[in-house]
């Protein structure tokens, strides 16, 4: 029996149209219960030599993208989040992985009637659309953006598909190169090709381009550039997974001047491997004034967790007798 993630079943790209088709908003499950596949999927990430492991293939990420768009049986449509949805033949495919819907889920789109405050987004990558309507459809002003033309149609397909095409504006566009200089976005978000091909790696096709990103130039340009685009208060997240590199991710972050805070995880297997994805929001490395000033006022710190950081906000009792003491 192949995993269920969302009411798709993932794992092998030849499942039949039936199993793809039905999703559903309930929640994702966690990790299995049973811990020897635990293991064996943990084990599949590495090897004794320690060259790149298969979960993080460059290669395998590659024949999975051809895979995908060569599969005879690949539909022109599917549902998700209780609705139908157009898929046009050059787009990436969101019923052959979780990692749309476990976007939608990270973003409180994932029902048919998601609530969210009207806000502004700005989505990078949109592909077939279904993150940019279901933000528009929950009441939010849409631009979406993606390099690969075709998808910038799907996305414009389903926008009148669901009546929200005046909320939808669709652009062709390479990250930000097409967005006006003054735009500003309550909510920037990429769910990225977060894979590390190699940097001397040259695209074969767009649709590659879904997949990996050679020497992570494509996510340092994000972390660099999207900070010129988001309001005042708002916020700049980034969809990331464990089939990246998210060590060497950090250490560009550090390179701009950048942070990454874990806002939500969540461990999916995925075929033969187990694989956590996550919401990552972009900050600004705060000066040490600021670091001083935050950990007086909030004991926050970073806590690192399987070698990777993440941000979690922790109260030590000195700081609440600090407070009481100040009151006084």
């Amino acid at each position: 029996m192949l995993p269920n993630v969302m009411g798709v079943t993932y794992g092998a790209v030849f499942a039949s149209p039936s199993m793809r088709s039905g999703l559903s908003p309930d929640h994702l499950p966690g990790r299995p219960k049973d811990d020897n596949s635990v293991r064996r999927c943990k084990q599949c990430r590495r090897d004794s030599g320690g060259s790149v492991s298969e979960v993080r293939s460059h290669l395998k990420s590659l024949e999975r993208c051809n895979r995908a768009m060569t599969d005879p049986g690949r539909p022109r449509a599917f549902s998700m989040a209780g609705r139908e949805w157009d898929l046009l033949d050059e787009v990436f495919p969101p019923v052959y992985s979780p990692s749309t819907g476990i976007a939608l889920e990270f973003l409180g789109l994932a029902g048919p009637q998601a609530h969210r405050r009207p806000a502004s987004l700005l989505e990078v990558g949109c592909g077939a659309g279904v993150i940019a309507v279901q933000a528009a459809l929950a009441g939010g002003a849409v631009v979406a953006v993606d390099i690969n033309e075709e998808a910038v149609e799907n996305t414009r397909l389903n926008a009148r598909r669901h009546g929200v095409a005046d909320r939808v504006t669709a652009v062709h566009s390479d990250l930000f190169a097409a967005v006006g200089h003054g735009m500003r976005f309550d909510r920037i978000f990429w769910s990225s090709n977060y894979v590390l091909a190699p940097a001397d790696y040259s695209y074969r096709s767009v649709r590659e381009r879904a997949y990996v990103d050679p020497g992570y130039r494509t996510h340092r340009r994000y972390l660099t550039e999207a900070a010129q685009y988001v309001t005042e208060g708002g916020s700049v997240f980034l969809h990331f997974c464990d089939r990246g590199d998210l060590a060497g991710l950090e250490a560009i972050a550090e390179e701009c001047g950048r942070r990454l805070r874990v806002v939500r995880s969540r461990t999916v297997p995925e075929g033969s491997d187990l694989v956590e994805h996550m919401l990552l929001e972009v900050l600004p490395v705060p000066s040490e004034a600021d670091r001083r000033a935050s950990g007086r006022c909030t004991g926050e710190r970073i806590v690192v967790r399987d070698g990777r950081r993440a941000g979690h906000r922790v109260r030590a009792e000195a700081v609440a007798e600090a407070r009481r003491s100040a009151r006084v």
